[in-house]
């Protein structure tokens, strides 16, 4: 049952975050590369092979969807890359590989800015399946940063948080710590997007 929730949700994480040219596939690219280490570091090449080739395409798509984006996603798109991430996160940790935590602190900033921006719509009462434009990264580029700005900025933080997660695995740290700091990090990135735009 928890398979299913984590990815209904790593699809929909995706499909919401798909909003600006290159940040989805950026992500992908990040969170693909951390998981190909991970399961290569585990030994297992079959895994890191499609982790690997995952990372790759999303990288090619890249070249065409960076700023300003020729070719674009869309729901099949962005669905496709959350659900192959998240079920070769959870095949891995069924697999007695890297556990999925670890897979989670790599794309943390997805999940904290989809998260805290859907539980802050539902406080306000907003209809939650109504477009809207108030995730961070939106809010960034309505203060009047670029696609290209944000999507690197993202980048910038992803890299960290991948290196967090292979750190913790190859010195055989609590998934739970790694945790702990992969939120903190991404936490301070949303705290920080919302004093240059607030919700």
């Amino acid at each position: 049952m928890l398979a299913v929730v984590g990815i209904v949700w790593a699809v929909n994480l995706f499909n919401f975050m798909d909003g600006i040219d290159g940040l989805a596939a950026v992500e992908a690219v990040t969170v693909a590369t951390c998981g190909t280490i991970l399961l290569g570091m585990r030994g297992d090449s079959g895994a890191s092979a499609l982790a690997a080739a995952l990372a790759a395409s999303a990288l090619a798509f890249l070249r065409w969807n960076w700023m300003p984006a020729r070719i674009f996603l869309g729901d099949v798109g962005s669905n496709f890359l959350g659900f192959s991430l998240a079920v070769l996160a959870i095949w891995s940790e069924n697999n007695g590989g890297p556990p999925t935590i670890l897979w989670g602190v790599a794309a943390m900033v997805f999940v904290v800015d989809a998260t805290i921006t859907l539980l802050r719509r539902w406080s306000r009462g907003e209809n939650l399946v109504q477009a809207h434009r108030s995730h961070a990264y939106q809010r960034l580029t309505q203060a009047g940063w670029s696609h290209a700005r944000v999507s690197l900025l993202i980048l910038t933080i992803n890299l960290p948080l991948s290196a967090l997660s292979i750190a913790f695995f190859a010195l055989g740290g609590s998934p739970l710590t790694c945790l702990a700091g992969g939120l903190a990090l991404a936490l301070a990135w949303y705290v920080a997007a919302e004093k240059v735009h607030p919700m």
